[in-house]
């Protein structure tokens, strides 16, 4: 399902309940991605080093934050790839909290999707695909961003 819209010059999509933001990225979409597949295609690719310093940080994040105190606080993750963060952790987020998944690449977002649809508690997830400077949200919204990636010199948080 892929539906469009736009107000004042701005225009984005929905696909399969992920918001679709970036004109640069709409048109090397892969939609025909096999999320079966994708983990282990993304693990086999992945530096081993890599993904245990972000599994390492996401601990490290999770032991800085008190997680019950997120109740009816807005949590952005950019660079959300495969969803570390929020699959381990999304069972211990506060219901009334909302949870904004940013990534630019769509594959990714859609794995963390389908699987976060299998658990039976979690707050409310928003997953955006855009760059990080074209995010469509408003001054002073969000309560906590989480940033961790290799362009990034360390995790921090605003609040």
């Amino acid at each position: 399902v892929k539906r469009g819209w736009g107000f004042n010059g701005f225009t984005m999509e929905i696909y399969e309940g992920i918001i679709i933001v970036s004109e640069r990225l709409k048109g090397g979409l892969d939609l025909d991605v096999d999320l079966d597949k994708f983990q282990l295609n993304y693990i086999s690719k992945t530096d081993r080093e890599f993904i245990k310093l972000i599994y390492e940080a996401t601990n490290w994040i999770a032991k800085k934050i008190d997680l019950k105190s997120l109740s009816n606080k807005i949590i952005m993750k950019n660079n959300t790839g495969t969803g570390m963060f929020i699959r381990k952790y999304c069972e211990l987020l506060p219901k009334d909290c909302y949870y904004i998944a940013v990534d630019n690449k769509l594959d990714f977002l859609r794995y963390t999707k389908e699987v976060l649809e299998k658990k039976s508690e979690r707050p409310k997830i928003i997953f955006i695909c855009t760059e990080f400077d074209d995010m469509p949200i408003k001054d002073n919204i969000i309560d906590i961003i989480i940033a961790l990636n290799r362009a990034e010199s360390n995790v921090f948080f605003v609040t």
